[in-house]
């Protein structure tokens, strides 16, 4: 529950407060989806796994707010390879955690987006962007990294990384199969 940054909240009301007078569907799609975020967070698993499927509606409704706040200056894609994958698991907020570091540690202008590629495949799952570093960099606990870490060893996964190469910074997040 503690993942989400309390600012994505204040950020979050501040720009429903600004949606409400200038586009009110908009502001109306905009609070659905807040909502159901929030509902999301309320009821966190108990092993702290969920289907695949789940992870991507929470994803697609936390990435909808962060374009309504940024319209020009972040892009996002989610590319679905394999549908098998949609049989399998991934950590708890997993998504989220990938993606708000993109942010946190990125800038994103009108003059360079950043951009962010999210690729399913059979067996895991590729978070993509490029780098933009933020010359002042917010001190990083490396909390969400280490979650991840502890997840993934819990579950004998040892694929999960993060690199920085030829301009892009990649998260490969391995899918978990729970056999009954």
């Amino acid at each position: 529950k503690e993942q989400i940054n309390p600012h994505f909240l204040f950020n979050s009301l501040n720009s429903l407060y600004m949606l409400i007078d200038s586009d009110m569907k908009t502001a109306q799609k905009f609070t659905l989806n807040l909502s159901r975020i929030y509902r999301y967070l309320i009821d966190p698993p108990e092993k702290n796994i969920v289907p695949l499927k789940h992870e991507l509606l929470f994803i697609e409704k936390y990435i909808f707010l962060q374009q309504t706040r940024f319209k020009d200056e972040l892009f996002f894609s989610i590319k679905i390879e394999s549908e098998e994958a949609f049989d399998k698991f991934i950590p708890y907020l997993a998504f989220q955690i990938a993606v708000e570091n993109v942010i946190k540690h990125n800038k994103a202008t009108y003059e360079t987006p950043l951009t962010t590629q999210i690729v399913i495949e059979k067996d895991r799952v590729i978070i993509s962007n490029n780098l933009q570093k933020k010359l002042r960099i917010e001190p990083s606990t490396k909390f969400g990294l280490n979650y991840l870490n502890g997840i993934y060893n819990f579950y004998s996964k040892t694929t999960f990384e993060t690199s920085e190469k030829d301009g892009k910074f990649v998260c490969i997040l391995p899918l978990i199969s729970i056999h009954s």
